[in-house]
């Protein structure tokens, strides 16, 4: 079950959400008539089935006339954001991604959160290498990029 913590500054409203994104998730009790605009943080979010992709986008629907921000969007998060059309909707900006990485010498995964404004410029992607912690190798992007990135195509960014 999705937990989530509200912060609110000023017209601005921060859903923190955390755990599992599945249908046991209920976020009816979200109240966003007073904001204009809404940052969704899904750095602790730990796993989303389809049952969650459903709530989630039930909710998307119910506040479609917000501004909406995705920040700290885990390899999970992207992955829906890139296959499930409505995960992202017209008024959706996303600020921030994880790029997942691997190092073939030492089988050690890694990730590193990078703005979409420092990775995507001219229409292009621009993936920052990564220095293995195990031995000092340049690590490989472990995704392929015109699908890990595919959801640029529907993003308002």
């Amino acid at each position: 079950m999705s937990n989530y913590e509200l912060q609110e500054n000023g017209n601005i409203l921060t859903i923190i959400l955390s755990g599992k994104i599945d249908e046991s998730s209920n976020y009816s009790a979200i109240k966003v008539d007073a904001f204009e605009k809404l940052i969704v943080d899904f750095n602790s979010v730990t796993s989303i089935n389809s049952c969650g992709i459903r709530e989630w986008i039930n909710f998307l629907l119910a506040i479609s006339n917000k501004s909406v921000i995705y920040k700290n969007c885990s390899k999970i998060i992207v992955d829906q954001m890139s296959s499930v059309n409505e995960f992202l909707t017209p008024n959706t900006k996303v600020e921030s991604i994880y790029l997942p990485y691997y190092c073939e010498d030492c089988d050690l995964e890694a990730v590193t959160l990078h703005n979409l404004s420092e990775i995507y410029k001219d229409n292009k992607w621009i993936i920052p290498e990564k220095k293995c912690s195990g031995c000092n190798n340049d690590m490989e992007f472990d995704e392929v990029p015109e699908i890990y990135f595919q959801f640029m195509k529907s993003c308002k960014n």
